[in-house]
């Protein structure tokens, strides 16, 4: 399993967010390759590190997003263990 860190920024009309975060990679017994975050309890995956890497930025995104315009951020990473 391999560790690396992600940046990533996202910006709607009403906030922003800035995160830094340690993600795991590694790949099933059907070749399918997984970037997992362990702070955010997110996961994207591909046929090759780098259509999981994009499929993190999806979820990434989709999750801030989200949280974001319901204006739950903050309860969701205490949630988390934030």
């Amino acid at each position: 399993m391999a560790q690396y860190i992600f940046e990533g920024k996202y910006q709607n009309k009403s906030a922003g967010v800035k995160v830094k975060l340690l993600l795991f990679h590694f790949e099933d017994e059907n070749k399918v390759h997984f970037i997992y975050s362990p702070h955010l309890d997110l996961t994207g995956y591909g046929n090759n590190f780098e259509e999981a890497r994009k499929s993190f930025g999806i979820v990434f995104e989709d999750f801030v997003d989200y949280t974001l315009k319901k204006k739950t951020l903050g309860k969701v990473l205490t949630g988390l263990g934030w």
